[in-house]
């Protein structure tokens, strides 16, 4: 069964981690000097705003699928939830953002940046799931 609620609300809480990762205060400064980006200088041509709605429509996609496979693991509990993510960090993120390390000549920095935000924002993610399942 579909919940819509649980998934709106790990995407919400995805988001904010985001937000407050990726914000001036943390790590958004040292972020974009990693990967190059200057915020005068977009080389994005879709705006800000844009950009915000592609993303949360993919995180509810994320969230989506993390759910499915919850409830085909009869998965409950936020323990469990959180701990599902980290697997589903470990085998598909941790390993796939290493291709901006291998083949983009990326800093280590920026890897090891973007896969703590991926290994938090997974485990949040199946923690407020787990918590609904």
């Amino acid at each position: 069964m579909v919940n819509y609620l649980s998934i709106l609300s790990a995407s919400v809480f995805s988001f904010i981690v985001g937000m407050v990762w990726y914000s001036p205060a943390l790590f958004g400064n040292k972020w974009a000097k990693l990967a190059s980006i200057d915020f005068k200088k977009p080389k994005n041509k879709i705006s800000v705003g844009v950009s915000m709605l592609l993303g949360f429509l993919s995180t509810l996609i994320l969230a989506s699928v993390f759910q499915y496979i919850i409830n085909l693991l009869k998965i409950s509990g936020p323990a469990a939830g959180a701990t599902l993510g980290f697997w589903f960090w470990l085998g598909f993120l941790a390993t796939s953002l290493l291709g901006v390390i291998l083949w983009e000549g990326k800093p280590w920095a920026l890897y090891i940046l973007n896969a703590t935000y991926w290994l938090i924002n997974l485990v949040v993610i199946g923690a407020v799931l787990g918590y609904w399942a």
